[in-house]
């Protein structure tokens, strides 16, 4: 199971503790390929569960999941969903998530330490 533990915006706390089995929705399919997704129209992709949306009344537009993974272990997806102004998410902007997901790896390993 992928359980949501963390949620900020406008859906937050209809969101947080959800639980997703691995593999489902665009949450579980960035864990089960290990690699970045990036859905610039979220209703087009098979992936995109609209379940979700429904059971939080938010709606998906765009997205961009990263999995946290260290060398030998998945520790957990950060995701970010419609980017503010209604603009579409950039490269760039999936560059950044890419290097605050580096970042989540080096401070859990280090909280792990203590």
């Amino acid at each position: 199971m992928l359980h949501i533990e963390f949620a900020s915006g406008e859906a937050d706390e209809r969101v947080n503790h959800m639980a997703l089995n691995l593999g489902q929705a665009v949450l579980g399919a960035a864990t089960t390929t290990g690699k970045p997704l990036c859905l610039d129209d979220a209703h087009l992709d098979q992936r995109f569960a609209p379940s979700i949306d429904r059971g939080t009344g938010f709606t998906t537009e765009s997205l961009r999941a990263v999995p946290i993974t260290t060398h030998d272990e998945f520790l957990g997806v950060l995701e970010v969903i419609n980017k503010r102004g209604r603009t579409a998410f950039t490269d760039e902007d999936s560059g950044q998530l890419e290097v605050v997901a580096t970042q989540a790896v080096g401070t859990i390993a280090n909280s792990r330490l203590i």
